[in-house]
């Protein structure tokens, strides 16, 4: 029976294979809170589980359920004309969103069959306007990532 935790598990064991990823926190981290040595790192939160039931055959007990997670990519910028899409050395925004992507749609597909489907119904590029220049400056990619887990026997 595959649960939602075996599909979060499946997500966070991928994640912390993308390449030049430094830590994957599970659940909220407050962003001040994290070391200059931990980026470009991933903080991954659950937002919502929604039940959905067979409605054509009733007299089965399986189940999909629907996981929302959403998925926050820090990283530092250190040529800010280069923030968004990057240099040959180091990936920007759009580089960070085609990494998360890449690896949770890779082979084996549907993160090794825990769930039915993979969507990513929304991708925000998050910026800080401080009013000094700072030293080290960060950019966020906030990705929502929805997840179609089919449940057994519930």
């Amino acid at each position: 029976m595959t649960t939602v935790e075996d599909a979060w598990n499946e997500v966070i064991t991928r994640l912390k294979t993308i390449a030049n990823i430094q830590k994957v926190y599970e659940g909220w981290v407050e962003f001040d809170s994290i070391p200059h040595s931990h980026y470009p790192c991933i903080v991954v939160e659950p937002d919502y589980e929604e039940p959905e039931f067979d409605a054509y055959n009733f007299s089965t007990s399986y189940a999909k359920e629907n996981l929302g997670i959403i998925l926050w990519v820090l990283f530092k910028i250190f040529e800010k004309d280069k923030q968004v899409t990057g240099t040959a050395l180091l990936d920007g925004a759009f580089g960070w969103k085609n990494a998360v992507k890449d690896k949770l749609l890779e082979l084996p597909l549907y993160l090794n069959e825990k769930v039915i489907e993979i969507r990513f119904p929304r991708v925000q590029y998050l910026r800080a306007a401080a009013e000094k220049p700072k030293p080290i400056q960060l950019r966020v990619v906030q990705m929502e990532i929805a997840l179609d887990v089919m449940l057994c026997g519930r």
